[in-house]
């Protein structure tokens, strides 16, 4: 789910509804008829982010069966695809991935996700960087269902929490992380801030006050 630039509306990519949106000051959602051939991610796993700049939204893996991304235009309601990222960069289709904007290098952020590689589970173990001015996919932890937001003007991105790899074969029990990270975005290096002081989680919301970081959602 994404927010328009003027903070009015509220655009959200439904598994099986498709583009809606919902009108904050009437309360009335809204269908987006799509001319586009898109998918409806039975996961419902399709994140979205907002490019201030140019107030379009972009949802990876929703266009084409999962090979496009779509970008929808509050303005006039119209939808475009650009190319999701090469399997040079990622080799298989993510799903429950963070895609998030940096407005200090105005591009968006794709961190984690999981995804099938010969019938086996697989993590994504890279941040991509999408530059929409270029159209261009770039590789920059594995972790999925975590929660990533920027942080101190969007000098710094938060993570924490999310599902790892199960550390044995047949697994029995999920791992989940207790993990809290902090990403310098202009130098891409990563610092770890505590680790176990609270229990693991995944599939959680969080946002950033201040100085503080709140996390709610679906415990260990």
């Amino acid at each position: 789910m994404a927010a328009t630039k003027d903070n009015k509306k509220l655009i959200l990519w439904g598994p099986y509804t498709g583009l809606s949106t919902y009108d904050l000051a009437t309360t009335v959602w809204t269908a987006v008829t799509l001319r586009e051939p898109t998918i409806k991610n039975f996961w419902g796993k399709v994140s979205s982010a907002l490019d201030p700049t140019t107030g379009l939204i972009y949802f990876p893996e929703a266009a084409n069966l999962g090979t496009g991304m779509l970008v929808y235009d509050p303005a006039t309601s119209t939808t475009s695809i650009v190319p999701t990222y090469p399997s040079t960069v990622l080799s298989f289709q993510a799903s429950g991935y963070s895609f998030v904007w940096s407005e200090l290098r105005k591009s968006f952020l794709f961190f984690g996700g999981t995804g099938y590689i010969n019938n086996m589970t697989a993590f994504n173990q890279y941040m991509i960087e999408y530059q929409p001015s270029t159209y261009s996919w770039t590789r920059i932890i594995e972790l999925a269902k975590h929660c990533m937001i920027p942080a101190y003007g969007g000098t710094k991105m938060v993570v924490f929490g999310g599902e790892q790899p199960r550390k044995s074969i047949p697994a029995e029990e999920e791992n989940f992380s207790s993990a809290l990270y902090m990403l310098d975005v202009m130098t891409m290096n990563w610092t770890l801030l505590s680790e176990g002081e609270v229990a693991g989680r995944s599939s959680i919301a969080c946002t950033v006050v201040g100085d503080n970081f709140v996390v709610w959602g679906e415990p260990k």
